[in-house]
């Protein structure tokens, strides 16, 4: 969850329905104060207020918890439920005594791990990623042509950094063979660097292209070196980099 991002949202939505920081607040029973904090990101709203607040701007839970407008699907609806149930169980256990209250922030830690997991796999923190870049075709750092890379897939930049989709370079016809999916780490757990891999039907395809690559977050800027030693490049700058006898991650 980040607070900043959730806290934009909240102004965002409350602007375009035309309620002023007072109307909402009067609607969730608690100060414009509180509704000011929490579009500063000095605060988030209580679980107690996390579905009235959805309910109030019209949007789902799930955004709220991430920051950003989703649709509401069935993972909103259990998450709804999930914070009904703990919500009554923190409420149980501050009756009881004053003492269970490190158990009821436990509680809330271990909920909010629970809902991180519980939308990262209904999938709402995969994005959609689908463009044609056009490259150059590198020889000996000299460009003898031009081609193109389709990329169609899914993107997931908060837990685990990586694309999962198509990666069809038209210059390497082996990366565009029906049921090929392409792989790309911006932190490959065995080397920590950019890294690319080709896989079919459970098992590894040869592809003909090297497994370290340099690619933006946006992955509209990349270069990678075929087997061949042929580079493609959406920037030339790339090239003396990819020609090094070791791999140099950018900063």
């Amino acid at each position: 969850m980040n607070v900043q991002k959730t806290g934009i949202l909240i102004s965002e939505v409350r602007k375009e329905k035309g309620l002023t920081q007072k109307q909402l607040a009067e609607q969730l029973h608690v100060s414009d104060r509180t509704v000011s904090k929490w579009e500063r990101g000095s605060g988030f709203p209580d679980i107690s207020l996390l579905e009235p607040l959805a309910d109030a701007l019209g949007i789902s839970v799930t955004s709220l918890l991430q920051g950003e407008r989703i649709p509401a699907t069935e993972a909103d609806f259990t998450v709804r439920n999930a914070i009904a149930v703990v919500y009554q169980q923190i409420k149980a256990r501050t009756r009881k005594s004053v003492g269970t209250i490190a158990a009821s922030i436990t509680l809330v830690v271990f909920f909010a791990g629970f809902i991180f997991a519980l939308l990262d796999y209904s999938g709402a923190f995969l994005k959609d990623v689908v463009m044609k870049v056009p490259v150059g075709v590198y020889i000996d750092s000299v460009k003898v042509d031009e081609s193109s890379v389709t990329i169609c897939g899914k993107r997931n930049t908060t837990t685990l950094n990586r694309f999962t989709g198509k990666f069809a370079i038209a210059y390497a016809k082996k990366t565009c063979r029906e049921g090929m999916t392409a792989c790309v780490d911006w932190e490959d757990p065995a080397s920590g660097y950019e890294s690319i891999s080709y896989m079919a039907f459970g098992g590894t395809w040869e592809s003909g292209v090297q497994r370290n690559l340099y690619i933006s977050e946006d992955m509209t800027q990349f270069a990678l070196i075929l087997e061949d030693g042929t580079i493609l490049a959406t920037d030339e700058y790339y090239v003396p980099l990819l020609m090094l006898d070791d791999y140099y991650p950018l900063e």
